[in-house]
């Protein structure tokens, strides 16, 4: 298990640290975005993580923000991955 133990009561200034990081967008044969994700540390607990959005062809009215937590893959807690971080960031305009 890791140093940190598993906490739900977010650091401040998590979130808007997740929102700095860039996007890297995905996108088809085509070159049409299929996605959208970012990769870094977790401000909380320094392990990596990730944050993916899928979008669906159509869609033109994506949400403003998204709710996301740190999904390390390091066991905070007995039978819990990710250190319990969480908030809400933007989503960015394909």
């Amino acid at each position: 298990m890791s140093e940190l133990p598993f906490d739900i009561v977010t650091p401040n200034g998590w979130a808007a640290a997740l929102d700095a990081w860039p996007w890297s967008w995905l996108k088809d044969d085509q070159g049409h975005p299929i996605g959208a994700e970012k990769r870094g540390p977790c401000p909380n607990c320094g392990h990596g993580m990730s944050v993916s959005l899928g979008i669906t062809e159509g869609i033109t009215d994506l949400p403003s923000h998204t709710d996301v937590s740190c999904n390390c893959a390091v066991k905070h807690a007995e039978g819990q991955t990710g250190c319990g971080a969480h908030g809400e960031i933007g989503v960015p305009t394909p």
